[in-house]
């Protein structure tokens, strides 16, 4: 009989006992190896077929030693740091975490929307100041929400605007393919103009691609309306950080909120810091309960592994052209 094949499999990331062992319980030539960082797992590289890692934690450094490598999968949902031209000129193949990250930064993309709206931040920051201050607000109930970029995430931001406010829901998506849940019209990727025009709340939730960095600029900020609330909870090279500092300070929307900025960390002395009606948050929309975190993610991680181990079609295979 001939030897059974050994998949070596690396977690770059904090793993349970109990869930290492449900990954190797997918088959019986699993093993798995987890690590802090790539220095800590220098030593494996060579040997190890599948990483599992989040995409700016494996450096193409780490990547080239890896030779033996069949697939990465990305432990986030985007993809984007692991472009470097090794990876695009290799076979290796690369599944993403989507569907993983949806219930999180939707949560939290409606708790910056409900602070801006609600005022939370100007009543919080009144409190530390010991007064009794009132101020302005508005309501979300029954308002139009655009997503740009219908993907899991947007799907779930679009049951929440659905069904908990009451929203007419209007979303962007790359291929338009029939209707969608509780989406009340989507429009062509080349649309979002329209969506931009017509929205009262905003959320940015695209992947970044070529097409999709920078393109919230200074005209796009004037198509929305001066009553309307942005969210990014994307990726910050999508909004154009010199427009929506003006946006903001000229008046032509109402408010921001931003999981993520460009650059990121944001430097101390950034003007973004001192923009009126803005709400930044250090890029953690997607932060979880560990063991919830980490149950979703393995889950996504031993679907994609058993149609690996079968050779079938991976449920969330990223297209290298597409780059999501």
């Amino acid at each position: 009989m001939a030897e059974q094949r050994k998949w070596q499999v690396l977690f770059l990331s904090k793993i349970s006992p109990e869930n290492i062992k449900k990954v190797e319980e997918v088959d019986p030539g699993i093993k798995v190896y987890t690590a802090k960082s790539v220095t800590e797992a220098n030593d494996l590289l060579p040997k190890i077929d599948i990483v599992a890692s989040l995409g700016w934690e494996f450096p193409k450094e780490a990547f080239v030693k890896a030779e033996n490598l069949k697939w990465i999968h990305s432990l986030s949902a985007g993809v984007d740091a692991l472009f470097y031209p090794e990876f695009l000129e290799s076979d290796v193949l690369l599944t993403n975490s989507r569907g993983v990250y949806d219930v999180p930064v939707a949560e939290h993309a409606f708790a910056l929307l409900t602070s801006l709206t609600r005022g939370i931040d100007r009543f919080y920051r009144f409190q530390m100041e010991r007064v009794w201050k009132r101020s302005t607000i508005t309501e979300m109930d029954g308002k139009v929400m655009g997503i740009i970029g219908l993907g899991s995430i947007g799907r779930e931001i679009a049951k929440k605007a659905k069904l908990a406010y009451n929203m007419e829901v209007i979303a962007t998506k790359k291929r338009v393919r029939g209707n969608e849940p509780n989406v009340d019209r989507i429009l062509p990727a080349d649309e979002v103009d329209e969506l931009l025009r017509v929205s009262d709340f905003v959320v940015v939730a695209t992947a970044l691609t070529k097409e999709t960095e920078g393109m919230i600029g200074a005209d796009e900020f004037k198509t929305m309306k001066d009553t309307a609330y942005i969210v990014n909870i994307a990726r910050g090279k999508v909004i154009q950080s010199k427009a929506i500092l003006e946006a903001l300070n000229k008046g032509w929307i109402a408010g921001a909120g931003l999981d993520v900025t460009d650059p990121e960390p944001l430097p101390s002395k950034d003007p973004l810091y001192e923009a009126p009606n803005l709400i930044i948050t250090p890029h953690m929309g997607a932060q979880a309960p560990q063991d919830r975190h980490e149950q979703r993610t393995v889950q996504v991680f031993t679907k994609n592994l058993r149609a690996f181990m079968d050779n079938e079609s991976m449920p969330t295979l990223v297209d290298r052209e597409r780059r999501y």
